[in-house]
């Protein structure tokens, strides 16, 4: 046996032998580590966003660009008024756009050592091994209860609670966005298990029965969708200062991540299951929240005076 096939297994075992602890311990990690780069970002978002800024003035000055531009100005004109120094748009879009990439890409490479890879099944098999046969009554009982709140009853009435409750207030651009949200991610993620077809672990004596395929992990993808969203809406209509915005996220993270490991602990889904579930979901959510700011932003826009936002025009077509 390889050297790094002992490592992988002791991994696993440890991990089996202490699964409660572990996953309190990667919560407390993430949750440090969110804390840490919100105050990073909100100490240095405005310098990101004036570079983001600078870059796109600089593009928008190419001899290219400014072809563009002379072919449909009316197309620029709306560019140069939604990206404008006003709104945050183009730090929306870019970080949009480089998470959406990312978690996607990372997706196409985990989903091919999950084809391919020995190393990533073996790891796979055995801690799903070292977590059951490790099982004992009481944390099979509590993640029993928390793998619940990641299910379809659940996903149901979250769903329609937050629909009707954004209907009755009329916020129609994120009733549109959760209902996007939660019914695009059931439609990648059953696309995604059928076009991967991987078998679920088995055991003699499972913890907990499902029946269709297993990566990615639905419950992990489908808790990074519906409690990233939610977070997301009460994050826009109510949470005022910074550090209600990191104790939403750091809530919501803990939901996320406890979720996905009682699916392990449960027996019906491997380590790369609950992590392509999670990237999938990030990439996806990353779409959504995306163009609903763009969504929101427009709406602020047409309710403002032509004054409030101020358009911007390559230099070649400046007076």
């Amino acid at each position: 046996m390889m050297a790094n096939e002992v490592t992988a297994m002791t991994i696993a075992e440890l991990i089996g032998h202490n699964a409660l602890l572990f996953i309190t311990l990667v919560t407390l990690v993430a949750l440090g580590a969110i804390i840490f780069f919100w105050q990073l970002f909100e100490r240095h978002h405005r310098r990101l966003w004036h570079a983001c800024y600078a870059l796109w003035k600089n593009v928008s000055d190419t001899k290219a660009v400014s072809n563009l531009w002379k072919i449909n100005p009316s197309l620029w004109k709306f560019l140069g008024r939604r990206l404008s120094s006003q709104g945050y748009l183009i730090l929306h879009l870019l970080i949009g756009f480089i998470i959406t990439y990312l978690a996607f890409t990372t997706f196409g490479g985990l989903a091919d050592q999950v084809v391919e890879s020995e190393g990533v099944v073996h790891f796979d098999q055995d801690l799903a091994t070292a977590l059951h046969e490790n099982a004992n009554d009481f944390q099979s009982t509590l993640f029993r209860v928390i793998t619940d709140f990641g299910g379809r009853i659940a996903t149901i009435v979250i769903g329609l609670g937050v629909g009707l409750w954004l209907l009755l207030r009329k916020h129609k651009i994120l009733l549109v966005s959760w209902a996007v949200a939660i019914l695009g991610s059931s439609l990648l993620n059953a696309v995604l298990k059928l076009a991967y077809q991987r078998s679920r672990p088995t055991f003699e004596n499972p913890l907990l029965v499902e029946t269709f395929y297993s990566f990615p992990s639905g419950h992990a993808m489908g808790s990074v969708i519906i409690y990233g969203m939610l977070a997301y809406i009460l994050n826009v209509l109510f949470a005022d200062t910074a550090w209600k915005r990191v104790v939403l996220i750091c809530i919501t993270a803990w939901f996320i991540l406890f979720i996905g490991f009682s699916r392990m602990y449960l027996g019906v889904h491997y380590f790369s299951d609950v992590v392509g579930g999670y990237i999938a979901g990030i990439g996806w959510l990353a779409i959504v929240v995306t163009g609903t700011e763009i969504a929101r932003r427009q709406s602020k826009k047409e309710t403002s005076s032509p004054e409030e936002v101020p358009s911007y025009t390559p230099a070649q077509d400046r007076p």
